[in-house]
């Protein structure tokens, strides 16, 4: 992108006294008229949120952020500035472009957010706000669908807040998103949410699989945390090349009892990608068993136990199952 490419700056701006013909937006227009452009601004409400004790107060303050965005080159950005009192340049101190820009994905999600509370962000001041404990997600449903930024869950609840940052001294929020309406792109650093929650699904889908392999009717209970897995993480990248091998061996188990024939293929592509670097005994007799029941590779069940089989340690639960899932299958082909 060139250095005077169109972009969305975020500026300060001060109402110099609001009149019929000095409003924002024929402020705007009169300056696309004088000089060709097509000059955007986006300037929704700004509301403080504020925590008092266990309650939380909305404060309605439009003028603690005197913000407003704004899409043009910097050439005409400049030139807005000194044609219109209230209006200046906001630094970028976190980056390297001299001026806070914003990218179309986060202009996005701040409209999604202003559109849902009629033309108002709520916020928090970011010092208040442990984003690090966050994943980056995506909204796939509900009315918020296509919002991007960083979820931060609600203990004992299966809902949650979406965190936007505007700049670095504030964020904007969406409240209430449940979990199973996002998708998860990246887990938080250093959490353990992904083994967590990658680990839970595996005896949900080890009672799938023990129909589907007689290609018996699975149930809605069956199905649905199958088909919300496979959606919360089809696109998850993890930090651990191993464990991502791991996530996409499931995702294509998962994908052939649901009959995706499309999300299996595009697991199977990420997963050749990283099948290799698998090391370790469990995980490797998991995609063994796996694909024994899902793609017919008969040979891989027995070659999968036989990398547990010896195995004397205290086992966790995921192997605990596991073993059991290897017994099971082994008993009724004992040959």
């Amino acid at each position: 992108m060139s250095d005077n490419a169109p972009a969305w700056y975020v500026l300060n701006y001060i109402a110099p006294g609001v009149t019929r013909n000095n409003t924002l937006k024929n402020i705007v227009g009169k300056f696309n008229a004088s000089f060709a452009t097509q000059l955007e601004v986006f300037a929704p409400t700004f509301i403080e949120m504020v925590q008092d004790g266990s309650n939380l107060r909305v404060v309605e303050k439009p003028l603690l952020y005197h913000y407003v965005f704004v899409k043009t080159d910097i050439d005409h950005l400049k030139k807005l500035c000194s044609l219109f009192d209230g209006f200046s340049l906001v630094l970028n101190r976190t980056g390297e472009n001299r001026y806070l820009t914003l990218s179309e994905e986060e202009m996005n999600s701040f409209r999604i957010i202003a559109q849902f509370y009629g033309n108002k962000l709520p916020c928090y001041k970011t010092d208040c706000i442990e984003l690090e404990e966050g994943d980056e997600v995506e909204v796939v449903d509900g009315e918020f669908a296509g919002l991007r930024g960083c979820y931060i869950p609600r203990k004992g609840s299966s809902k949650g807040n979406i965190i936007v940052n505007v700049s670095y001294t504030f964020a904007s929020i969406a409240y209430d998103i449940k979990a199973e309406h996002i998708r998860i792109l990246h887990f938080a650093k250093n959490s353990k949410r992904a083994y967590d929650q990658i680990d839970a699904i595996i005896p949900k889908l080890f009672t799938a699989l023990r129909k589907h392999i007689h290609n018996e009717r699975l149930s809605t209970a069956e199905i649905s945390p199958l088909a919300v897995f496979c959606r919360r993480f089809e696109v998850t990248n993890l930090e651990n090349s191993k464990m991502q091998a791991k996530l996409m061996a499931i995702l294509m188990a998962a994908n052939k009892i649901l009959g995706n024939q499309e999300g299996y293929a595009n697991a199977k592509r990420h997963y050749d990608k990283f099948a290799s670097g698998i090391t370790n005994k469990w995980t490797l007799g998991l995609i063994y068993l796996l694909q024994a029941l899902t793609e017919g590779a008969s040979d891989m069940l027995a070659k999968g136990y036989k990398l547990i089989e010896e195995e004397t340690a205290t086992e966790s639960r995921f192997q605990k199952a596991l073993r059991a899932e290897f017994n099971h299958y082994l008993s009724k082909c004992p040959e």
